[in-house]
Order: C-alpha cells, then structure tokens, then sequence
C-alpha cells in the first residue's frame, strides 16, 4: 500500500488537534516509515481502515486510524500518541 495524498477536512484536523496532533505530523508518520496495520475489526467494505503506526520527525510515536481509498488516497479518522503497548510494539518491529 502507498499513500499518495490525504483528503483533509476541518473536521478531521479539529479532532486530531484535540490530541495535540497536526496533519503534518500525521503525514510525517505515513509518508516516512510507518508499521501499517489492516483493521480486521472494521466492517467489510470497499475501502478498508488500517493503523498506521510511526515517528514524526522529531521523534513523537503517533498512531493513526484512516481509511484507504482506491488511488493511494487516505483519509484519517483519528491519531493520537501510542500508548506504551503500542510503542512497545511498534519497536520490536523498527528496532
């Protein structure tokens, strides 16, 4: 999977800023060398959700839920620190 473009609205981008989180960080994280996660929870449709788990820039653990659409466009639906599991997960990936 690649993620070539982001559809943002302002909605999305209030949210994530509740989490302290920009959409440049957000794409920081999916653009560089995120652990991408299909969720096998979400409803079967034509355009599946996934996690992206990653580090910004700057060295900040996000994990971020959005939807792939077909074209390599995504649109997020939260993202959020990773919690220590998630961290603890995502390194012993990425050591």
């Amino acid at each position: 999977m690649e993620i070539s473009q982001f559809i943002w609205n302002e909605d999305i981008i209030e949210h994530i800023a509740k989490h302290d989180v920009t959409p440049e960080e957000v794409e920081e994280v999916c653009f560089g060398r995120p652990l991408i996660i299909k969720n096998k929870q979400a409803t079967k449709g034509i355009n599946p959700t996934y996690y992206a788990l990653g580090q910004t820039d700057t060295g900040r653990y996000l994990f971020v839920v959005f939807i792939y659409f077909k074209q390599g466009r995504a649109m997020v639906i939260t993202a959020r620190d990773m919690d220590q599991a998630e961290r603890k997960y995502y390194k012993r990936r990425f050591p």
